[in-house]
Order: structure tokens, then sequence, then C-alpha cells
């Protein structure tokens, strides 16, 4: 029996599932408050928030926009 691995996401205090993450500086999503998340310790687990660079901003499709992007591709 395999035991479920959790942490809290540090900006919200939700329970963010790690199981399938085994690596130090692996990036985790919190379904929650949807920010990203460092894994930054196995043992115990825990999660630091990735600070977003300043004027980067998420369409609702989830991409990232950057300031001065061209949006005519012709």
């Amino acid at each position: 029996m395999s035991e479920e691995r959790k942490a809290r996401c540090p900006e919200c205090g939700a329970p963010v599932e790690i199981e399938d993450y085994d690596e130090v500086g692996d990036v985790i999503v919190c379904e929650n408050c949807d920010n990203d998340l460092e894994l930054v310790q196995l043992l115990p687990p825990r999660l630091k928030l990735v600070a977003r660079e300043e004027g980067d901003e998420e369409d609702e499709d989830g991409v990232l926009d950057f300031p001065g992007k061209d949006d005519d591709w012709e």
C-alpha cells in the first residue's frame, strides 16, 4: 500500500498532492489558488511559492502573455 504524500500550499494553505513528484525543484500547480509551487524538500515534503515575473499576465486559457508581445504575426 503506497502512502499518499501531501504538503500544504504556502499561499492558500490547501493540501497539495505531491506523490507524482520526486525531485527537489519540481514545479507543481496548486489546484485551489492556481499558483506555481516548487518542491524544496522531499522529507517531509515542503513547497515554496514560485514568484511570477512582474508584468506577466495569464489569459483565461492559461497561457502567459508577456508585455510588448506583438499580436500581429503576419
